[in-house]
């Protein structure tokens, strides 16, 4: 994604903190009635029916909301929910969203008495600061209905794209459990690093200054004012034209009726399953690196690990991990626990820096016992799109889910990189003594695992590293592979 490449070229300054909240972990006595989401079709129709059956509030906070047609349902379908009376609020990380859903969006968006907050909408020449990042992905209705893991608001979270798509995972609950989430999205949305979003005011001419300028001045002048007056009107005309009915969302909408809808039923009655022991785990608003020691699902997450017995499963678009937890994998390893990796390949990745690193240090996983998969860049065949077009594009994983063993699942927004373990706040779910929530995800991995390569050799590593790479890849990944390896703890 563009923000790893913002990120990777990011000189190191000064750094603060914006808040003091500690980060919490919040665990619940009852199981929970939940449907895994493993598709994106059917992951857009749940979203659109909790937005159009909410009666009281809506709480949506997203790393990445574009302004594309997947934005443009989803803010349509809350625009009607707020005026139904629904209280709507959205927090969104400033760095990804900005070039977006800009003030100029927001603007015309808050005239529908929708509430919109940008996280730490800091200078970038702060560079120690413009790293801590909200990447965490809520979806909260009405104190009681919870979407929660790896998918943003972008078409390629939905099988939407016309040249690259993400199989993606999330994870639907119902209950309490709901309220408390929405008491993390309060955390967050209180938080000093929030903000609120004010549309630039339009350019004015100084009278008096133009008057007294000289002729060649006097002409500067008024061309610098016509120039960003012209922008500044271009700007509010595109974010009017965001609102507008659009002929492609009626079209959308109809293949989720006519094409998705039916089998999404059948869905339904089969995925009837729960989660015991529910926990959530999240990482507080704290920006800057004295605030380490307070990150909560880095800890979780690497808990889990060191105490599985005997298989880990592990779902992630990237991974990179640091010197600490390089060391843990490698105990795991060494004591005969055996660990399967389903993670992007160069072809299907989003991030040719993270690919790089990822394949320097592979013949040492491998000697080291992990079983790694990456995934081929196609989609199984035996699924319905919205919009045929779809069908010959790019694909690639952008999961967050881990299996232990037998009967225990995280599913969240943890990634197997610096970003997710020091940088980034992150959410997850985990869910003990649920195997068949357990076996539903491991099933669903391991379908996606068919459409990869196994890589069991150091042979297998170096015949299956640039298979359906063009030429113009590989030189760029050649390109940037040292500076990767240089910065990869920014990655």
């Amino acid at each position: 994604m563009l923000s790893r490449f913002l990120f990777f070229l990011l000189l190191l300054s000064t750094f603060s903190s914006f808040a003091n909240s500690s980060g919490l972990i919040l665990n619940f006595p009852n199981k929970l009635s939940v449907l895994p989401l493993h598709d994106g079709p059917y992951a857009l129709i749940k979203r659109i029916d909790l937005i159009r059956n909410a009666k009281q509030s809506i709480e949506l906070e997203y790393f990445i909301f574009n302004d594309d047609l997947s934005g443009k349902i989803i803010i349509e379908e809350l625009i009607k929910a707020a005026k139904r009376g629904v209280r709507v609020r959205l927090l969104l990380d400033a760095l990804m969203v900005k070039g977006k859903l800009t003030p100029f969006h927001i603007h015309q968006i808050k005239k529908h008495k929708i509430q919109i907050r940008y996280y730490n909408d800091g200078a970038l020449i702060r560079a120690i600061n413009a790293q801590y990042r909200d990447h965490r992905k809520l979806f909260i209705v009405d104190n009681e209905h919870l979407i929660i893991g790896g998918r943003n608001i972008a078409n390629e979270y939905f099988d939407l794209d016309e040249r690259y798509n993400f199989l993606d995972r999330d994870i639907y609950v119902k209950g309490d459990i709901a309220q408390k989430s929405r008491e993390l999205f309060n955390l967050f949305w209180e938080a000093a690093p929030s903000q609120n979003v004010l549309r630039p005011s339009k350019p004015t001419l100084e009278m008096l200054h133009l008057m007294s300028s000289s002729g060649s001045a006097r002409s500067r002048l008024l061309k610098k004012y016509r120039s960003e007056l012209h922008t500044w009107k271009m700007k509010v005309k595109k974010a009017k034209k965001f609102l507008k009915p659009h002929s492609l969302v009626r079209k959308t909408l109809k293949g989720l009726r006519n094409k998705i809808q039916p089998k999404y039923e059948q869905f339904l009655e089969k995925n009837k399953l729960f989660c015991n022991k529910p926990m959530i785990v999240s990482d507080p608003p704290l920006i800057g690196p004295s605030n380490d020691n307070k990150r909560k699902l880095r800890g979780a997450v690497y808990e889990r690990l060191k105490s599985a017995k005997e298989n880990i499963l592990i779902d992630s678009p990237y991974f990179i991990l640091t010197h600490g937890s390089d060391d843990m994998m490698k105990d795991i390893l060494k004591r005969g626990v055996n660990v399967e990796l389903l993670t992007n390949g160069i072809y299907s990745t989003d991030a040719l820096p993270v690919a790089s690193v990822f394949n320097f240090y592979l013949d040492e996983w491998i000697d080291a016992g992990l079983k790694p998969t990456v995934f081929g860049g196609k989609r199984e065949e035996d699924v319905s799109y919205i919009l045929d077009r779809v069908k010959p594009t790019r694909w690639g994983t952008h999961s967050k889910s881990i299996v232990f063993d037998e009967d225990s699942v995280m599913i969240g927004t943890f990634n197997f990189d610096p970003r997710s373990a020091f940088y980034s706040a992150e959410i997850s779910l985990f869910c003990d003594n649920s195997k068949e929530l357990a076996d539903d995800t491991r099933k669903n991995i391991i379908k996606r695992m068919s459409n990869g390569k196994k890589i069991e050799t150091k042979e297998d590593a170096e015949k299956y590293r640039f298979e359906n790479v063009s030429t113009m890849k590989k030189m760029g990944y050649y390109l940037i592979s040292p500076l990767s390896l240089l910065f990869q703890r920014l990655l």
